[in-house]
């Protein structure tokens, strides 16, 4: 009662979960449930609100390895289609980005190469100068964005 059911009815009076969103009961249960459980534990809240909702996590100087966290959740939540051609060196570098984080062995940069040489693998990257090798081995993409 004090931990799932009163918190979701809270929830649900001030923000209105049910009525600005387009998911069903067994999602909203499964929701003001986690809600209510991590509600008590120092970022949790923050980090099941992000993964109920799809919303970006944040919490402070945290935001950012909770946002890792996210993606990878992202990932998982596409099954197969995550390694498929268009995802999979995206995927791998946000799995190799989070294995960095937890153990501290794994700089980002070597995941976003592991992104560029799963996508150059694939086809999907195609650099042809060695500034684009570079770029595309540091930033995981050969080409800069355009902003």
């Amino acid at each position: 009662m004090t931990y799932v059911i009163w918190p979701t009815v809270v929830e649900e009076m001030v923000t209105g979960m049910t009525t600005e969103d387009k998911r069903g009961w067994g999602a909203h249960i499964l929701s003001g449930t986690t809600m209510g459980i991590s509600s008590s534990i120092l970022y949790a809240r923050d980090l099941m609100y992000g993964l109920t909702t799809g919303h970006d996590p944040g919490a402070g100087l945290v935001s950012s390895a909770m946002h890792d966290v996210a993606n990878v959740a992202r990932d998982i939540r596409k099954g197969r289609e995550a390694l498929n051609k268009q995802h999979a060196g995206k995927t791998i570098e946000d799995a190799l980005t989070l294995f960095g984080e937890a153990t501290g062995k794994m700089p980002k940069t070597i995941a976003r190469g592991a992104h560029f040489g799963v996508d150059y693998m694939t086809g999907q990257q195609k650099p042809k100068t060695p500034v684009e090798w570079m770029r595309g081995l540091s930033h995981g993409q050969a080409v800069r964005r355009k902003r």
